[in-house]
């Protein structure tokens, strides 16, 4: 009996190493080509503020992206090439922000700093103005950038966009590689848990799985993005009540109702000091309905941008 027991125990143990070294092996196969994509699909210019990582996708007048947090510029760019980047009318410019992937942290700490780098990126693609799209936590950025900038900014969205001080809680991040690759791992092992919620919204749109797909693969490889992501932590816990009421530029303002990262007040305060904004509520809709809400939030700034283009 205790033979048996022994020997069972143990072709379980086998079986389960097994299954890990599998696992591992096919996350490294991915991650690997993964690493290959993310330096082909983009290019790094010099800029008065420094190296800029950034990609573009698209034809037309000019919509520059404030990823959020964390990010770079792939996540965008996944999203965009899925949905209609290509035929939109509108020339994606996609940095990532400082401390993201090839962009180094040194390039600015601060939203001001990040958003004099967009101008520095501008004006090194030889771009006089465009338009803003901040994502979360590029909101500060992208808000930075219409103050900052005034002339430069033809119109302003922010999108469940970070607009004063965050007062959540502070998210607990790995503290070495490799507490990293096994947090990577563990995402991509378990993807479609992550998004199974976000496809039970909608079981009949599959193009929303490929969304939430390009989401997490978004925020992978963390250690490429830990500067980033850490530095973004530091600065929204110092962001003051700037004057929005200096922002000339057309705005459009998307909050989800039931948004817990960016809170519902501050996408109403945006609203209450920037003059002649629009702000559109989504009933029910949290932070990520830019993957639930898809075809409503694609519609909406289209529409806008195209407005004031």
């Amino acid at each position: 009996m205790w033979k048996w027991t022994i020997r069972t125990v143990g072709a379980l143990v086998v079986a389960v190493v097994l299954a890990v070294i599998v696992s591992v092996g096919f996350y490294q196969h991915w991650l690997t080509g993964h690493e290959t994509d993310l330096r082909s699909n983009s290019a790094v210019v010099r800029t008065a503020s420094g190296p800029i990582e950034y990609a573009e996708i698209g034809k037309g007048p000019i919509v520059v992206v404030s990823h959020g947090t964390p990010g770079g510029y792939d996540g965008p760019l996944a999203v965009l090439k899925l949905t209609h980047a290509e035929n939109s009318g509108f020339r994606y410019i996609l940095p990532s922000r400082p401390g993201y992937l090839r962009t180094p942290i040194d390039v600015g700490r601060t939203p001001e700093e990040q958003a004099d780098a967009f101008a520095a990126l501008l004006d090194a693609l030889n771009i006089q103005k465009a338009a803003i799209i901040a994502q979360s936590g590029g909101g500060p950025t992208a808000l930075q950038f219409a103050l900052r900038h005034p002339a430069r900014c033809s119109a302003l969205v922010l999108e469940s966009a970070l607009v004063r001080n965050y007062r959540g809680p502070t998210p607990r991040l790995p503290s070495t590689a490799f507490a990293a690759y096994l947090r990577d791992l563990l995402f991509y092992l378990f993807q479609d848990a992550g998004i199974a919620p976000y496809q039970a919204n909608n079981p009949n749109d599959h193009l929303i799985t490929l969304l939430a797909r390009a989401e997490l693969y978004g925020v992978i490889p963390y250690w490429h993005r830990r500067v980033g992501t850490e530095n973004d932590l530091v600065q929204e816990q110092r962001l003051n009540d700037w004057p929005l009421d200096k922002i000339t530029c057309p705005t459009l303002i998307l909050q989800g109702t039931a948004d817990q990262s960016a809170p519902r007040a501050d996408a109403e305060y945006a609203h209450a000091q920037i003059a002649g904004s629009l702000l559109v509520e989504l009933p029910g809709a949290d932070h990520m309905m830019s993957i639930t809400r898809r075809d409503k939030v694609d519609n909406l700034m289209t529409a806008f941008l195209r407005e004031h283009k």
